[in-house]
């Protein structure tokens, strides 16, 4: 297969530093200034067409004011974009990242992935705040928000293997396709080791394919997991 006759790239949106912070450096934690992800939505309600992406709050440089941004489209051929606040912002986690939208009983549902080291050393739990799927909901697609299940988790990876899978994705159908990551880690050994430990270690865990599909039972503010699939696409 091969990918060709590309049109010219084109940068159509950045980061304004009065709302979002520009995504031109790294902070003291190493996390890099986000503005990526992007998703398109259009608003079945008013027929709006919005982008969300991952993305750090302008203000005060901290690791920990990561943020679902939010840009509305104002020309019909979506190259001219006007940013807009943010959906969710948050003082404990620096990225929010891959955000999607699916409206279900007329509620809108935010779904979105972040890694354990993301959240701020006070709160970094394997329990209470696993690598996973997380997620918000409300009447209104520009909000406010609240945090499903109370505490906004959906899906986490279990304790003995934190890093399986990443990168979730929940389709209109309310099931869930995500990727196997690293598996099988020795316990103690963090993410941010995984680099120097080589080609072979690399092959023998690292996934690279499709995970399990996961069902979800969506009721009000309430996300549960019902079913695991065997791994597929739509």
């Amino acid at each position: 297969m091969v990918f060709d006759n590309y049109s010219q790239h084109k940068i159509i949106l950045e980061a304004d530093g009065q709302i979002y912070q520009p995504a031109t450096g790294i902070d003291e934690a190493g996390t890099v200034f986000a503005m990526r992800d992007p998703f398109i939505y259009r608003d079945p309600a008013t027929n709006k067409i919005y982008m969300t992406f991952t993305a750090r709050e302008a203000g005060d440089i901290t690791t920990y004011n990561g943020a679902v941004g939010l840009a509305e489209a104002v020309d019909n051929d979506l190259t001219k974009w006007k940013l807009l606040p943010p959906l969710v912002v948050t003082n404990i986690n620096s990225e929010l990242e891959r955000p999607h939208f699916v409206l279900h009983d007329n509620k809108y549902y935010m779904y979105f992935s972040t890694h354990i080291e993301k959240f701020a050393p006070e709160v970094m739990d394997r329990v209470n705040s696993p690598e996973g799927m997380y997620g918000f909901v409300c009447d209104n697609f520009l909000g406010p928000y609240e945090p499903l299940n109370g505490s906004g988790l959906v899906a986490g990876n279990p304790i003995e293997d934190p890093y399986a899978t990443f990168s979730w994705h929940v389709l209109q159908g309310n099931t869930v396709l995500s990727n196997t990551n690293y598996y099988n880690i020795q316990p103690g050994l963090e993410v941010g080791e995984f680099g120097a430990l080589g080609e072979e270690w690399d092959r023998r865990h690292f996934g690279g394919t499709l995970a399990p599909r996961l069902v979800l039972s969506v009721n009000g503010n309430v996300v549960t997991l019902t079913n695991r699939l065997a791994p597929s696409l739509p």
